[in-house]
């Protein structure tokens, strides 16, 4: 369980790290580039789940772990990064940037506006006006930022349990 413990810190040390990071990069009003920093940071986080699930094979099962049980360390190592970001979003669009929903929102309209145009995108415009407050709802960003972390955990531990498995 120490094993465990401290990779998923590492992990999450990493991550608040980075997003640390990301708030000195994209201080300027342009955004491009912030998701594709996001993804890579978050991926770069859990690649604490291989090394985690490599040093608890050596360490506790002496070099040999079953791809569940590397499955099941990698996803324990993944539930406190994920949880971390979802908090860190929620204080990020509350306290850090307040504007930001508001401001991705209104880039996305412009986005819809050079995509499409009469019907369609009427259409598109009052469908994303009826998601406006649910996007913009801290209790569902910390859901789907948690989820969307912990998804991409699982695809790691998914393929680190893969890679080390040795019977």
């Amino acid at each position: 369980m120490k094993t465990i413990l401290r990779f998923t810190l590492y992990s999450c040390g990493l991550m608040a790290a980075l997003f640390a990071l990301d708030m000195v990069i994209f201080s300027q009003p342009d955004q491009s580039g912030r998701e594709v920093y996001g993804y890579l940071s978050i991926l770069i986080s859990l690649s604490f789940v291989f090394f985690g699930i490599r040093a608890y094979r050596n360490i506790e099962c002496q070099g040999s772990i079953t791809f569940f049980k590397a499955l099941g360390i990698g996803v324990l190592i993944t539930l406190l990064p994920a949880i971390l970001f979802g908090v860190y979003n929620v204080i990020y669009m509350e306290v850090i940037e307040p504007d930001f929903a508001e401001q991705y929102f209104q880039a996305a309209v412009e986005q819809i506006k050079l995509d499409y145009s009469g019907a369609e995108l009427d259409a598109k415009l009052e469908e994303m006006s009826t998601n406006k407050a649910l996007f913009m709802s801290p209790v569902f960003n910390f859901f789907l930022m948690s989820i969307t972390v912990f998804l991409i955990g699982v695809v790691v531990s998914v393929i680190s349990a893969v890679t080390l498995k040795k019977a």
